[in-house]
């Protein structure tokens, strides 16, 4: 079943390029293009897209408000962010009012289809270079609000916490810390029982809802 895609852009030509490869794209059908603002909400209620694709070169205040009233007055809206500046103060805030994702303008477009599909479906995905930006920008926190109790968390768990989010591989966790890929996995599993998370990007997603990763 083709994902219903709604593309929220400028006249870049990175996300013209973008829209003929969304047309064309297996599992993907693009229902329809859209500035920001008003024109966006109009549209998502005429398309009714199961994922938004939001275009974050554009006012930081214009696309978080614009995202939040949609959110708000549409309890099934899925956004996704593209970015190619990087402006992590900007991602987060997207993220922290219910965006499910974000992605670089040079990413693999696979992995754009990938997200698409996983955010329909109800997940989250960051692509691995903006999830290593924020874990280098950002240190392990006390959460501000939230249901889940961050400090059940060892001071080793939260170690492991940190090179999680940061997208390494167990194998490469074990090397840094000097402990067997056998352990990682155990306190990998750990964590997120404790945390009521499914994967990764789950957590990830938690995390930065919660306030764990602050700016």
């Amino acid at each position: 079943m083709a994902r219903r895609v709604l593309l929220v852009y400028n006249h870049s030509l990175v996300m013209q390029g973008l829209s003929v490869l969304l047309e064309t794209a297996p599992g993907v059908e693009l229902i329809g293009r859209s500035g920001a603002g008003q024109e966006m909400l109009s549209r998502y209620q005429q398309f009714q897209p199961e994922v938004v694709i939001m275009n974050l070169a554009l006012h930081e205040s214009f696309i978080i408000n614009t995202s939040r009233h949609l959110l708000e007055d549409n309890q099934n809206a899925k956004l996704i962010g593209l970015t190619g500046d990087f402006d992590l103060q900007l991602i987060q805030e997207f993220l922290k009012i219910g965006a499910s994702g974000c992605l670089a303008y040079d990413c693999e477009f696979e992995e754009l289809v990938e997200a698409i599909e996983v955010v329909a479906e109800g997940g989250f995905h960051l692509c691995p270079k903006i999830s290593s930006l924020l874990i280098n920008e950002f240190k392990l926190g006390s959460p501000t609000s939230n249901d889940r109790d961050w400090a059940v968390l060892t001071d080793r768990e939260r170690s492991i916490l940190l090179e999680l989010l940061g997208s390494k591989a167990v194998k490469e966790i074990a090397a840094d810390l000097s402990l067997s890929a056998n352990t990682i996995y155990v306190l990998k599993r750990r964590i997120m029982k404790k945390m009521g998370a499914r994967s990764i990007a789950e957590l990830t997603k938690l995390a930065i809802r919660d306030g764990v990763l602050p700016v």
